[in-house]
Formats: structure tokens, C-alpha cells, sequence
């Protein structure tokens, strides 16, 4: 059995997976403005759908991302959904 070896830049590795982490808590947070925002303007039946819909779209990028590999072109995931939405009439 042969290991490759690779050398080690302790300091840049350590760098990288901060910056890594530093970026995914940056879009997490910006993430969960959006939706805050969103549910200060929608109807309650809304808020439950966006919520799912903003969770699906998370979970499809992550799962894109680790079926990629370098010698394959990343996929498309196509997600379609439906709303039921109800009109309500208002009298004065």
C-alpha cells in the first residue's frame, strides 16, 4: 500500500475552514433575515410555505454540491411545487 503525501500547510488548512465557516454563518444568518422579512408581510398560511420552500432550497444546494465532482458538470434539480391559496373577500 502506497500513501501519497502532500505537504501540509498547517496555517493555510486552519485559515480556510474559518473562512469556510465564517461564510456559511454569514449566509445562514442572511438567510434567516430574508425569511423574517418575508413573514412580516405574508398571511399566516404563507409563512408555513415559504418556510418549507426556503428549507427544500437549502437542502437541494447542499445535495448539488456533494454530487459534483471535477470530472463531472454540477446537476440541475428542478423543484416544482404547488400553493393553495384561498381569496378572501373583504365588505366595507
Amino acid at each position: 500500500m502506497t500513501l501519497l503525501k502532500f505537504p501540509v500547510q498547517p496555517g493555510r488548512a486552519i485559515a480556510s475552514v474559518s473562512a469556510a465557516h465564517e461564510t456559511s454563518a454569514r449566509s445562514r444568518q442572511r438567510r434567516k433575515r430574508l425569511l423574517k422579512a418575508r413573514q412580516s408581510v405574508l398571511a399566516a398560511d404563507e409563512a408555513g410555505f415559504w418556510r418549507g420552500i426556503t428549507a427544500d432550497m437549502i437542502a437541494t444546494t447542499i445535495s448539488s454540491k456533494n454530487e459534483c465532482s471535477e470530472s463531472s458538470p454540477p446537476s440541475v434539480t428542478t423543484v416544482t411545487t404547488s400553493v393553495n391559496t384561498t381569496k378572501q373577500s373583504i365588505q366595507f
